[in-house]
């Protein structure tokens, strides 16, 4: 019972510690003080498409699909951070972070990083 129970924590807590982090922070000071400044869709695609981007009819669970794009300001540095989230049926602000990149420099030395590909 004891081993279980040992076992079920470590993994909780190997799950805790090595779980991707998507958080949204400011690619300049890392501060998590930011806001949303405007956020669009990008285009829409299918999941399953033909090589002509048509709807491949041959798959049942085959759905639009796009990905969104915000930018947040910095409310302790007045940076300008841009985000890439994941492709989703219903596309916003909360998804998963693809990338994150510095859209415009901050006020003073720069700790954080852009983070993605």
């Amino acid at each position: 019972m004891s081993t279980l129970l040992v076992v079920v924590v470590a993994g909780v807590l190997l799950w805790f510690f090595l779980k991707p982090r998507h958080e949204k922070k400011c690619a300049w000071c890392s501060s998590y003080k930011i806001s949303l400044l405007n956020g669009h869709e990008g285009p829409r695609g299918w999941k399953y498409p033909n090589k002509d981007g048509s709807k491949d009819k041959r798959r049942k669970d085959n759905y639009e699909e796009a990905t969104y794009n915000s930018e947040y300001k910095c409310n302790e540095c007045n940076a300008s951070t841009i985000f890439e989230h994941a492709k989703s049926k219903s596309p916003g602000p909360n998804k998963n972070i693809l990338k994150r990149a510095i859209l415009k420099d901050g006020d003073g030395e720069r700790n954080g990083s852009d983070f993605g590909v």
